[in-house]
């Protein structure tokens, strides 16, 4: 059976072969889709994508991962977007009520810029303090390898994303996603 909620992996450009074990880990755990972008401090050369040979890497990644794991349904890569038409994307589904959280460093509250008022909340929270009451849609941000850019993170949050940390914990961006993946799923009862 599929997930009960449709979560998509946004995952910023990873260099060589981190990309793929990034998208066969999300497909095997069940996310509905994959939605590469490039963020500022994405290492990842533009012409790499141009070719088309990533992404017929990736469709292939996908059809096997369905197969190990199971599925019976094969989720999209989506075409790579740049981070500000990945907020426009983000933003359109918050406004039909899908949840969007980006995954930050635990120093990203310090750096961003992002202060809490009265029409939005703190600015970084921990993943344990999240809602347990499962959304129908979610969207899940990793950052690069470098880090979020300050300027992301604030661009996010003004976007309505929920800006969320492992705690004290940095993971590697090509960790990342399966970990969050795994603890909402576990959160939301969704396994």
């Amino acid at each position: 059976a599929e997930p009960r909620v449709a979560l998509t992996l946004a995952q910023a450009l990873l260099k060589s072969d981190k990309m793929e074990r990034v998208i066969r880990d999300a497909v095997m755990l069940g996310v509905a889709a994959v939605q590469p972008f490039v963020s500022r401090r994405t290492d990842v050369p533009r012409a790499a994508l141009r070719t088309g040979v990533r992404q017929e890497r990736w469709d292939r990644t996908v059809v096997s991962s369905v197969k190990q794991s199971g599925r019976a349904v094969v989720p999209p890569v989506r075409e790579a977007v740049d981070f500000r038409e990945l907020l426009k994307i983000v933003s359109a589904h918050n406004a039909a009520g899908q949840n969007s959280l980006m995954f930050v460093e635990p120093s990203a509250a310090k750096s961003s810029g992002v202060k809490p008022s009265a029409t939005k909340p703190a600015p970084v929270r921990e993943l344990r303090t999240l809602e347990r009451t499962p959304p129908r849609q979610a969207t899940i941000l990793i950052g690069p390898e470098g880090g979020w850019d300050p300027e992301e993170v604030e661009a996010a949050a003004d976007a309505g994303v929920t800006l969320v940390t492992f705690g004290s914990r940095t993971l590697r961006a090509d960790a990342a996603g399966a970990a969050a993946i795994a603890v909402l799923q576990y959160m939301w009862n969704d396994q």
